[in-house]
Protein backbone atom coordinates (compact mmCIF):
# COMPACT_ATOMS: atom_id res chain seq x y z
CA UNK A 1 0.00 0.00 0.00
CA UNK A 2 1.38 3.26 -0.81
CA UNK A 3 2.31 5.48 1.80
CA UNK A 4 1.05 9.30 2.47
CA UNK A 5 2.08 11.96 4.78
CA UNK A 6 0.98 15.07 6.40
CA UNK A 7 3.90 17.91 7.11
CA UNK A 8 3.30 19.77 9.71
CA UNK A 9 4.88 23.43 9.45
CA UNK A 10 6.52 24.34 13.07
CA UNK A 11 4.76 26.77 15.24
CA UNK A 12 4.10 28.20 18.39
CA UNK A 13 1.72 27.24 20.33
CA UNK A 14 -0.32 23.93 22.33
CA UNK A 15 1.40 20.70 21.31
CA UNK A 16 0.38 18.00 19.13
CA UNK A 17 -0.53 14.40 20.79
CA UNK A 18 0.72 11.88 18.38
CA UNK A 19 0.70 7.94 18.65
CA UNK A 20 3.58 5.93 16.67
CA UNK A 21 3.22 3.02 14.66
CA UNK A 22 4.77 0.85 12.20
CA UNK A 23 3.31 -0.07 8.57
CA UNK A 24 5.91 -1.27 5.85
CA UNK A 25 9.04 -0.88 8.37
CA UNK A 26 7.62 2.59 8.33
CA UNK A 27 7.46 4.30 11.57
CA UNK A 28 4.62 6.61 11.05
CA UNK A 29 2.09 9.26 13.42
CA UNK A 30 -1.65 9.50 14.14
CA UNK A 31 -2.84 12.59 15.59
CA UNK A 32 -6.22 13.14 16.73
CA UNK A 33 -7.32 16.99 16.19
CA UNK A 34 -9.92 18.97 18.33
CA UNK A 35 -11.38 21.53 16.49
CA UNK A 36 -12.45 24.69 18.38
CA UNK A 37 -14.39 27.80 18.24
CA UNK A 38 -12.95 31.04 19.60
CA UNK A 39 -14.73 30.59 22.78
CA UNK A 40 -12.83 27.32 23.08
CA UNK A 41 -15.86 24.97 22.67
CA UNK A 42 -15.27 22.26 20.70
CA UNK A 43 -16.71 22.17 17.25
CA UNK A 44 -18.70 19.08 16.45
CA UNK A 45 -20.59 20.18 13.58
CA UNK A 46 -19.80 21.96 10.22
CA UNK A 47 -22.26 23.46 8.36
CA UNK A 48 -21.94 23.14 4.54
CA UNK A 49 -24.35 25.52 1.81
CA UNK A 50 -23.71 25.15 -2.25
CA UNK A 51 -26.02 28.47 -2.31
CA UNK A 52 -23.12 30.32 -3.34
CA UNK A 53 -21.34 27.50 -5.30
CA UNK A 54 -21.30 28.65 -9.04
CA UNK A 55 -23.26 26.31 -11.24
CA UNK A 56 -21.29 24.11 -13.95
CA UNK A 57 -21.94 25.29 -17.44
CA UNK A 58 -25.67 24.37 -18.97
CA UNK A 59 -26.54 23.78 -15.50
CA UNK A 60 -30.52 24.12 -15.44
CA UNK A 61 -32.05 26.60 -13.85
CA UNK A 62 -35.40 27.47 -12.57
CA UNK A 63 -36.41 29.87 -15.19
CA UNK A 64 -36.15 26.60 -17.67
CA UNK A 65 -37.75 23.93 -15.68
CA UNK A 66 -41.81 22.70 -16.38
CA UNK A 67 -43.92 24.19 -14.70
CA UNK A 68 -47.03 22.34 -15.83
CA UNK A 69 -47.48 18.69 -17.37
CA UNK A 70 -45.34 17.84 -20.66
CA UNK A 71 -47.36 16.82 -24.06
CA UNK A 72 -46.53 14.03 -26.03
CA UNK A 73 -44.48 16.29 -28.39
CA UNK A 74 -42.25 17.45 -25.26
CA UNK A 75 -41.75 14.00 -23.71
CA UNK A 76 -40.68 12.65 -27.16
CA UNK A 77 -40.28 14.53 -30.60
CA UNK A 78 -41.03 10.93 -32.12
CA UNK A 79 -44.59 8.93 -31.23
CA UNK A 80 -43.56 5.80 -30.25
CA UNK A 81 -45.02 3.05 -32.31
CA UNK A 82 -46.98 0.33 -30.56
CA UNK A 83 -48.06 -2.83 -30.85
CA UNK A 84 -48.74 -6.24 -29.59
CA UNK A 85 -48.92 -8.11 -33.23
CA UNK A 86 -45.73 -9.45 -32.93
CA UNK A 87 -45.48 -10.93 -29.24
CA UNK A 88 -45.75 -14.05 -28.33
CA UNK A 89 -48.99 -15.00 -26.26
CA UNK A 90 -48.81 -16.02 -22.91
CA UNK A 91 -49.62 -19.80 -22.14
CA UNK A 92 -53.08 -21.09 -21.97
CA UNK A 93 -54.08 -17.43 -23.79
CA UNK A 94 -57.43 -17.70 -26.00
CA UNK A 95 -56.54 -17.87 -29.86
CA UNK A 96 -59.24 -17.18 -32.92
CA UNK A 97 -59.49 -21.11 -32.92
CA UNK A 98 -60.90 -20.97 -29.82
CA UNK A 99 -62.89 -17.84 -30.16
CA UNK A 100 -66.95 -18.51 -29.54
CA UNK A 101 -68.06 -17.57 -33.04
CA UNK A 102 -72.47 -17.89 -32.55
CA UNK A 103 -74.32 -17.16 -29.19
CA UNK A 104 -73.90 -18.96 -25.88
CA UNK A 105 -75.82 -21.39 -24.81
CA UNK A 106 -76.94 -21.89 -21.25
CA UNK A 107 -74.97 -24.58 -20.74
CA UNK A 108 -71.87 -23.07 -21.95
CA UNK A 109 -72.54 -20.24 -19.83
CA UNK A 110 -73.00 -22.08 -16.56
CA UNK A 111 -72.76 -25.35 -16.17
CA UNK A 112 -75.60 -25.82 -13.26
CA UNK A 113 -78.76 -23.96 -14.61
CA UNK A 114 -79.56 -21.08 -11.60
CA UNK A 115 -82.79 -21.28 -10.02
CA UNK A 116 -84.28 -17.89 -9.90
CA UNK A 117 -87.46 -17.41 -8.00
CA UNK A 118 -89.26 -13.57 -6.53
CA UNK A 119 -91.67 -15.39 -4.05
CA UNK A 120 -89.80 -14.98 -1.41
CA UNK A 121 -88.44 -11.19 -2.12
CA UNK A 122 -89.96 -8.67 -0.54
CA UNK A 123 -92.63 -6.00 -2.13
CA UNK A 124 -91.69 -2.50 -2.60
CA UNK A 125 -93.27 0.33 -0.50
CA UNK A 126 -96.74 0.44 -2.46
CA UNK A 127 -96.54 -1.86 -4.81
CA UNK A 128 -99.93 -3.54 -5.63
CA UNK A 129 -100.92 -6.73 -3.76
CA UNK A 130 -103.74 -9.43 -4.48
CA UNK A 131 -105.91 -7.52 -2.08
CA UNK A 132 -106.21 -4.54 -4.15
CA UNK A 133 -106.23 -6.04 -7.66
CA UNK A 134 -109.08 -5.36 -9.66
CA UNK A 135 -111.24 -8.39 -9.25
CA UNK A 136 -114.23 -7.57 -12.06
CA UNK A 137 -114.81 -5.39 -15.25
CA UNK A 138 -113.30 -1.68 -15.00
CA UNK A 139 -116.14 1.16 -14.73
CA UNK A 140 -116.06 3.72 -17.57
CA UNK A 141 -115.13 6.11 -14.37
CA UNK A 142 -112.54 3.62 -12.97
CA UNK A 143 -111.03 3.62 -16.83
CA UNK A 144 -110.57 7.06 -16.68
CA UNK A 145 -111.69 10.38 -14.53
CA UNK A 146 -112.91 12.52 -17.47
CA UNK A 147 -115.14 10.89 -20.08
CA UNK A 148 -113.96 10.47 -23.21
CA UNK A 149 -115.44 12.55 -26.05
CA UNK A 150 -116.02 10.48 -29.31
CA UNK A 151 -116.78 12.27 -32.78
CA UNK A 152 -116.97 11.15 -36.12
CA UNK A 153 -118.11 14.89 -37.79
CA UNK A 154 -114.23 15.31 -38.60
CA UNK A 155 -113.31 11.78 -39.80
CA UNK A 156 -113.22 11.45 -43.92
CA UNK A 157 -115.71 9.82 -45.61
CA UNK A 158 -114.69 6.12 -47.18
CA UNK A 159 -113.92 6.07 -51.04
CA UNK A 160 -117.52 5.86 -52.44
CA UNK A 161 -119.84 6.71 -49.66
CA UNK A 162 -122.94 8.00 -49.95
CA UNK A 163 -122.82 12.02 -49.38
CA UNK A 164 -125.81 14.67 -48.72
CA UNK A 165 -125.65 15.34 -52.35
CA UNK A 166 -126.21 11.95 -54.00
CA UNK A 167 -129.40 11.26 -52.08
CA UNK A 168 -132.53 11.06 -52.84
CA UNK A 169 -134.93 14.22 -51.91
CA UNK A 170 -137.85 13.22 -54.01
CA UNK A 171 -140.28 10.07 -54.21
CA UNK A 172 -138.64 7.56 -56.23
CA UNK A 173 -139.68 6.84 -60.05
CA UNK A 174 -140.72 3.76 -61.43
CA UNK A 175 -137.65 3.83 -63.55
CA UNK A 176 -135.38 4.46 -60.22
CA UNK A 177 -137.15 1.56 -58.66
CA UNK A 178 -136.07 -0.88 -61.11
CA UNK A 179 -133.72 -1.27 -63.95
CA UNK A 180 -135.97 -3.84 -65.79
CA UNK A 181 -140.07 -3.58 -65.85
CA UNK A 182 -141.63 -6.14 -63.30
CA UNK A 183 -143.48 -8.11 -66.02
CA UNK A 184 -147.10 -8.35 -65.19
CA UNK A 185 -149.14 -11.84 -65.09
CA UNK A 186 -150.75 -13.38 -67.96
CA UNK A 187 -154.34 -14.58 -67.80
CA UNK A 188 -154.19 -18.14 -66.56
CA UNK A 189 -155.00 -20.98 -68.95
CA UNK A 190 -158.62 -21.91 -68.62
CA UNK A 191 -159.69 -18.91 -65.93
CA UNK A 192 -161.94 -16.06 -66.98
CA UNK A 193 -159.12 -13.08 -66.14
CA UNK A 194 -159.91 -9.54 -66.17
CA UNK A 195 -156.88 -7.52 -65.50
CA UNK A 196 -156.27 -4.27 -64.24
CA UNK A 197 -154.03 -1.81 -63.11
CA UNK A 198 -154.70 0.74 -60.34
CA UNK A 199 -152.68 3.91 -58.70
CA UNK A 200 -153.54 6.00 -56.04
CA UNK A 201 -151.59 8.39 -54.05
CA UNK A 202 -152.02 9.79 -50.74
CA UNK A 203 -150.88 12.48 -48.30
CA UNK A 204 -152.12 10.94 -45.06
CA UNK A 205 -152.99 7.23 -45.34
CA UNK A 206 -153.00 6.60 -41.29
CA UNK A 207 -156.81 6.00 -41.75
CA UNK A 208 -157.45 2.81 -44.86
CA UNK A 209 -157.46 3.85 -48.10
CA UNK A 210 -158.77 2.33 -51.27
CA UNK A 211 -156.26 0.85 -53.39
CA UNK A 212 -158.48 -1.30 -55.55
CA UNK A 213 -162.60 -1.18 -55.43
CA UNK A 214 -164.16 -4.67 -55.01
CA UNK A 215 -165.98 -6.34 -57.80
CA UNK A 216 -169.39 -7.99 -57.33
CA UNK A 217 -168.87 -11.77 -56.30
CA UNK A 218 -165.37 -11.66 -57.67
CA UNK A 219 -162.05 -12.08 -55.82
CA UNK A 220 -159.28 -9.43 -56.60
CA UNK A 221 -155.80 -11.24 -57.62
CA UNK A 222 -152.93 -8.95 -56.85
CA UNK A 223 -149.54 -10.06 -59.10
CA UNK A 224 -147.48 -7.40 -58.89
CA UNK A 225 -147.33 -4.23 -56.07
CA UNK A 226 -145.27 -1.20 -56.32
CA UNK A 227 -145.06 1.13 -53.18
CA UNK A 228 -142.64 3.95 -52.21
CA UNK A 229 -142.92 6.92 -49.64
CA UNK A 230 -141.27 10.39 -48.82
CA UNK A 231 -141.83 9.46 -44.71
CA UNK A 232 -140.02 6.36 -42.73
CA UNK A 233 -143.42 4.66 -42.00
CA UNK A 234 -144.96 0.92 -41.65
CA UNK A 235 -147.85 -0.11 -44.20
CA UNK A 236 -150.22 -2.80 -44.10
CA UNK A 237 -152.54 -4.04 -46.83
CA UNK A 238 -156.35 -5.05 -45.49
CA UNK A 239 -159.64 -6.27 -47.38
CA UNK A 240 -162.91 -4.21 -46.46
CA UNK A 241 -166.09 -4.98 -46.32
CA UNK A 242 -167.29 -3.57 -42.81
CA UNK A 243 -164.58 -5.37 -40.70
CA UNK A 244 -160.80 -5.57 -41.56
CA UNK A 245 -158.79 -8.72 -42.70
CA UNK A 246 -155.07 -8.12 -42.73
CA UNK A 247 -153.73 -9.25 -46.52
CA UNK A 248 -150.00 -8.11 -46.02
CA UNK A 249 -148.65 -7.89 -42.73
CA UNK A 250 -146.78 -4.70 -41.59
CA UNK A 251 -144.32 -3.38 -44.69
CA UNK A 252 -141.05 -1.48 -43.38
CA UNK A 253 -140.17 1.68 -45.54
CA UNK A 254 -137.12 3.79 -44.70
CA UNK A 255 -137.94 7.98 -45.73
CA UNK A 256 -137.67 8.18 -49.30
CA UNK A 257 -137.89 4.47 -49.41
CA UNK A 258 -140.09 1.73 -51.38
CA UNK A 259 -140.23 -1.33 -52.59
CA UNK A 260 -140.89 -4.11 -55.80
CA UNK A 261 -143.08 -7.09 -55.43
CA UNK A 262 -144.08 -9.56 -58.20
CA UNK A 263 -146.52 -12.37 -57.13
CA UNK A 264 -146.00 -15.98 -59.16
CA UNK A 265 -149.23 -16.69 -61.20
CA UNK A 266 -149.95 -19.55 -59.44
CA UNK A 267 -149.55 -18.03 -55.94
CA UNK A 268 -151.08 -14.16 -56.33
CA UNK A 269 -152.03 -12.13 -53.39
CA UNK A 270 -155.84 -12.89 -52.87
CA UNK A 271 -158.48 -10.21 -51.20
CA UNK A 272 -161.86 -12.14 -50.65
CA UNK A 273 -165.31 -12.30 -52.60
CA UNK A 274 -166.78 -8.66 -52.71
CA UNK A 275 -164.06 -6.86 -50.57
CA UNK A 276 -161.93 -3.78 -51.62
CA UNK A 277 -158.45 -3.80 -51.10
CA UNK A 278 -157.09 -0.81 -48.81
CA UNK A 279 -153.51 0.07 -47.34
CA UNK A 280 -153.06 1.88 -43.61
CA UNK A 281 -149.72 3.76 -42.69
CA UNK A 282 -148.39 4.36 -39.39
CA UNK A 283 -148.14 7.82 -40.06
CA UNK A 284 -148.85 10.59 -41.92
CA UNK A 285 -146.62 11.53 -45.35
CA UNK A 286 -146.77 11.05 -49.24
CA UNK A 287 -146.96 7.59 -50.58
CA UNK A 288 -147.87 6.16 -54.05
CA UNK A 289 -148.97 2.87 -54.43
CA UNK A 290 -149.81 1.07 -57.91
CA UNK A 291 -150.70 -2.91 -58.14
CA UNK A 292 -151.37 -4.80 -60.98
CA UNK A 293 -153.87 -8.35 -61.11
CA UNK A 294 -157.44 -9.60 -62.04
CA UNK A 295 -160.13 -10.47 -61.14
CA UNK A 296 -162.20 -13.43 -60.85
Amino acid sequence: MATSKIQVSEGSGKNLATNSFTEDTVTKEVSRIVLNDSSGAEITTLPVSAVSLPLPSGASISANQQTDALTDTEIRATALPVSASALPLPTGASTSALQQTDGLTDTELRATAVPVSASALPLPTGASTSANQQSDALTDTEIRATALPVSASSLPLPAGASTSANQQTDSLTDTELRATPVPVSQAVAGVDTNSFQATITSADATTATQVKAKTTAKKIHVTSLIISTDTAMNLQLQSDNGTPQVVMEQIYLAANGGMALTFPDKFPLVVDTNEDLDIKASVSGNISVTITGYVV
